[in-house]
């Protein structure tokens, strides 16, 4: 025999789930925010200390997402949407970064066989 529910024990039941959602996620919100600094802290201090093109491509790109995370982070939080579009327009700005960053690459590897910061003046036009 099918078997009706009582709506007023499902109400309480969806509050408490919601509460333990809302403050597990205040929680856990605060730490993925010190994450993406991490994140970012950490692809700043690979651009400083880079040495190859590569590596400082690596580093833009792992600061990029960073502050990509962030943004997606307090968006979140806070329930506004716009993070989220700023968050998509920056990733398309990294991609077209990292297209013509991978193309100098490539160019500069042709003429000297090497990638360094120190044989990039050769693409002198």
């Amino acid at each position: 025999m099918l078997r009706l529910i009582n709506i007023s024990s499902i109400d309480w039941l969806s509050s408490l789930v919601s509460w333990i959602k809302s403050y597990l996620f205040i929680e856990l919100s605060h730490e993925l925010v010190g994450l993406a600094t991490m994140i970012f802290i950490i692809g700043v201090i690979g651009l400083l200390d880079s040495v190859d093109f590569f590596g400082f491509l690596v580093s833009l790109e792992v600061a990029m997402l960073g502050i990509n995370f962030y943004l997606l982070t307090w968006s979140i939080l806070l329930g506004d949407p716009s993070g989220q579009a700023f968050a998509i327009y920056i990733l398309a700005a990294v991609v077209g970064e990292s297209i013509i960053g991978l193309g100098i690459l490539v160019c500069l590897y042709k003429t000297t066989g090497l990638v360094s910061f120190s044989d990039s003046s050769t693409l002198k036009g």
